[in-house]
């Protein structure tokens, strides 16, 4: 970690770009995303209508819902991770802070 804070500022960002290219496959396997979208395709099932209503609206819904239910978690994570940041601009220490309530959920959750 600490080769990462030596490292040029533009390395680092490339590094950071990089990573948010994965924000959708950690968006679906370190929330409750997938559990809303499973539960609504299976009520969708359940009523047995194939078209009312459509992927998209699930996955809206699904979105809402998971912003709701994991925002304390979210805030939590940026109250963590940016207050290291500020201070001293270290990027891996704020990485490592902010992921700790993340942590955890996800503990709680498996």
């Amino acid at each position: 970690m600490d080769a990462l804070q030596n490292l040029n500022p533009v390395l680092q960002l490339l590094i950071v770009m990089s990573m948010f290219s994965l924000l959708p496959f950690a968006f679906c396997c370190m929330t409750s995303f997938l559990r809303f979208v499973v539960v609504f395709s299976m009520l969708k099932t359940a009523m047995g209508t194939q078209q009312v209503p459509p992927a998209i609206v699930i996955i809206g819904l699904s979105i809402i819902l998971t912003f709701y239910t994991m925002g304390s978690t979210f805030d939590r994570m940026y109250q963590m991770g940016s207050v290291p940041y500020q201070k001293n601009q270290n990027m891996v220490m704020a990485i490592q802070e902010g992921s700790k309530p993340l942590k955890e959920f996800m503990l709680k959750q498996t």
